[in-house]
């Protein structure tokens, strides 16, 4: 016959031979389960002896511990308590001699010095085991002193005079009946804690009179601690040894804090005392260590069994979870693994102050385009990788293309978030090798910081509103977020849109004009620089210094560049045999073809390629990627000459500026304006000229508006001349002179 017993039947054994039962069920499952049966069986009862064992263990070492902190916090108490007391006693010991009427007639004539060692400079040092003891009048002046070399002689040195002088003051402010009683505290000398005492010497015959603060003598006493408290400290309770750590210094929970009055810690008091807890821990440890590890190695083998079995389960499951909370090309959060787990941050702890960084890399699409997405991805690989080393504890995001945005979960200091920040930046800076190719990106960010309760979204959109104003203000900025960006940020949106509709309607508004350029030696006319103009239909004229940086921001850099490129070179037919300069970006350059649409507009316009002069800005040199360089090959392959712009403002690499081969440097107008100012700028623009002679470049300077200035250019060798002394910019219908006037601009 037989029972069922939860999922098994238990049989009993008949004359006829042996039922079905336990056994015989077990052994007709397969092995795995019936490996996994007697595993889970047999582990049950073995982690119900370990944990017997370590409950056991866990309770005496508690036991144990509890015993030793009690020791230690008892050790704590008293020696805080003696080190009061040795303050008092200090202000005690010298009240045996500050309240005389002797004392204080002789320190009023301080040339009886024997009286003054005898009896209160030498004999309190010597009796009551002070470092040093100082006469401190007004000032405060050294009267004599006595150490444990012997006499100390006027003047007080530089380190016990900064030290002893706030004392003074502090002591000397107090009102009448607190100075009598004197001051104590704990002071660093030369680096040694000790404790600094200073009390008045005053007539025991009269009442302390308000004169005697600012006229009274000083008694000082200075006892160190590390020579002369520790060795009390250890003698009084034998097996502890002590010594002194400074401040900066790791400590453990054995030590005491010296604090100043301002509750500032200047160094700490450690001590090794008996831990009669430990001591019996560690007796009776092998004995339980031996019963767990027994126990252990069972468990351990049924533990096994069960683990092998869910192992591939959930390698799996956490393959799957990582793969939907993760980017699977940097292995950094995604956009919706990231707002879950910040999401939850935030709601736990709504009143933490957090902050968001919003990080747009500055080239990448550059790279990426130019040598392929299998360089594309391995350098967002390398960024996050630098991402991560530099903000470790922080919760970093890879948004999608080449924005990442990171949480820092505690944002108390917003000083800290803004060098997290910078540091991020530096660690973008040096340059990525991907594949045989050295890529320099640079980013900028923007950063919000604020308490957790205002969510996700919002601190997200603070963080895009300071990258955008970090972008505005140039490459490798971050920029914190402000209210007023806001503002800023829906004024540019909507000039950026005004701008793309004004170049959509064929350059509704947008206009160039030019400037003249003439040759220094005869002052003849050279070139015309082109130099665009936009007169908003609501906003009126605006400068180019605003909606230039715009479009450059923006994909409209390109469109307006084509704009200014078939405007300039229609005008230029204006002024025959004149060249026609025209400012082009580093973002046009490195469109695919850009030569290509230069070479179209000449044949439209039917401009010779000679008279065309393209000028580009001398970051080019630091910020440019070898397709920018065969790019300017193509240009002066075409026949179109190339000038550096706003030299001296960047980055002047002499090996590249070789290897662009410009034919003209513009010297920046910074640089003209200074020549009768400084005698630094003067000296630039000569390095300036002379180089460009050494490399067989034409020089023009830039904003030049006194005679003066073109005098010395004209000496310096300066090729050609720009500014408002010969022409301002002009619209194209207005006629230049052929020879430059002579006169000065007020």
């Amino acid at each position: 016959m037989f029972t069922t017993f939860g999922i098994f039947r238990v049989g009993t054994i008949s004359s006829r031979g042996p039922m079905p039962g336990h056994f015989q069920i077990l052994t007709g499952l397969p092995r795995a389960r019936r490996l996994r049966y007697y595993a889970i069986r047999l582990g049950g009862l073995l982690c119900l002896a370990v944990g017997l064992c370590a409950l056991t263990l866990s309770l005496v070492h508690w036991a144990t511990g509890r015993t030793d902190l009690a020791t230690s916090d008892w050790l704590r108490r008293s020696i805080a308590n003696e080190l009061d007391q040795v303050q008092a006693q200090i202000l005690h010991e010298q009240a045996s001699i500050t309240p005389w009427d002797d004392a204080y007639a002789a320190v009023a004539r301080p040339e009886n010095t024997d009286w003054l060692d005898n009896n209160l400079l030498e004999w309190p040092h010597d009796y009551f085991d002070y470092q040093e003891v100082f006469l401190l009048a007004p000032g405060p002046r050294l009267i004599r002193g006595w150490s444990d070399a012997g006499a100390v002689l006027a003047p007080l040195s530089a380190a016990r005079r900064a030290l002893l002088a706030p004392f003074a003051a502090r002591l000397r402010a107090r009102p009448a009946d607190d100075f009598a009683a004197g001051l104590t505290e704990i002071a660093l000398l030369e680096g040694a804690p000790v404790v600094i005492s200073l009390r008045p010497i005053l007539p025991e015959s009269r009442d302390v009179l308000p004169s005697d603060r600012d006229d009274a003598v000083l008694h000082v006493a200075i006892y160190n601690l590390a020579r002369d408290f520790l060795p009390k400290i250890e003698a009084s309770r034998p097996g502890v040894t002590t010594r002194i750590l400074p401040a900066g210094a790791p400590h453990g929970p054995a030590a005491l804090p010296l604090q100043n009055a301002n509750g500032q810690a200047l160094a700490y008091v450690t001590w090794n005392a008996p831990r009669p807890g430990d001591r019996v821990f560690h007796d009776i440890l092998p004995i339980l260590l031996g019963f767990m590890a027994a126990g252990l190695i069972l468990v351990g083998v049924a533990g096994w069994l069960i683990l092998r079995a869910r192992q591939r389960e959930r390698a799996d499951m956490a393959r799957i979870e990582t793969m939907a909370r993760h980017d699977s090309l940097t292995g950094l959060w995604n956009r919706s693994g990231f707002a879950s787990s910040v999401d939850a941050l935030l709601r736990a702890a709504p009143e933490q102050e957090v902050a968001m960084l919003y990080i747009d890399l500055d080239r990448f699409k550059l790279a990426n385009d130019t040598y392929g997405h299998h360089v594309g991805d391995e350098l967002l690989r390398q960024v996050s990788r630098r991402l991560t080393q530099t903000a470790p504890g922080a919760r970093i995001a890879r948004l999608g293309g080449d924005e990442f945005i990171i949480f820092l979960p505690d944002a108390s200091d917003p000083q800290a978030v803004a060098q997290q920040g910078e540091q991020l930046l530096r660690a973008l800076q040096p340059a990525f090798e991907v594949k045989g190719h050295s890529l320099r990106l640079g980013a900028s960010l923007g950063y919000a910081c604020d308490r957790a309760a205002i969510g996700r979204e919002e601190l997200v959109r603070r963080a895009d509103a300071a990258l955008y104003a970090a972008k505005a203000g140039g490459r490798n900025r971050a920029e914190p977020y402000d209210p007023r960006l806001d503002r800023e940020i829906s004024f540019r949106k909507r000039l950026e849109q005004d701008l793309r509709a004004a170049l959509e309607a064929g350059g509704e508004g947008l206009e160039l004009y030019f400037q003249p350029v003439y040759a220094t030696r005869d002052r003849s006319l050279v070139s015309v620089e082109g130099l665009i103009r936009w007169t908003h239909e609501r906003r009126g004229r605006l400068p180019p210094s605003l909606f230039v940086p715009l479009a450059e921001e923006s994909d409209l850099i390109v469109e307006l560049g084509r704009y200014v490129l078939r405007e300039g070179c229609r005008a230029a037919r204006r002024w025959p045999g004149v060249r026609i300069a025209l400012n082009v970006s580093v973002r046009e350059l490195n469109q695919p073809g850009y030569a290509d649409g230069v070479r179209a507009v000449l044949a439209e316009t039917g401009l010779e390629p000679h008279r065309l002069e393209l000028e580009i800005t001398e970051t080019l040199l630091a910020e440019s990627q070898d397709p920018s360089f065969q790019t300017l090959h193509e240009l002066r392959a075409l026949g179109v000459s190339l000038a550096l712009d706003d030299f001296g403002v960047g980055f002047s690499n002499f090996v590249r500026l070789r290897a662009m081969k410009v034919d003209r440097i513009k010297i920046d107008r910074s640089f003209v304006s200074g020549l009768l100012l400084r005698p630094e700028d003067l000296a630039v623009v000569r390095s300036m000229i002379e180089l460009a002679r050494a490399f067989g470049l034409q020089s023009t300077a830039e904003g030049v508006e006194t005679e003066d200035q073109a005098r010395i250019l004209t000496e310096l060798g300066c090729t050609d001349m720009q500014g408002f002394l010969f022409c301002a910019p002009q619209p194209a219908g207005d006629p230049f002179p052929a020879q430059a006037p002579n006169r000065s601009r007020t």
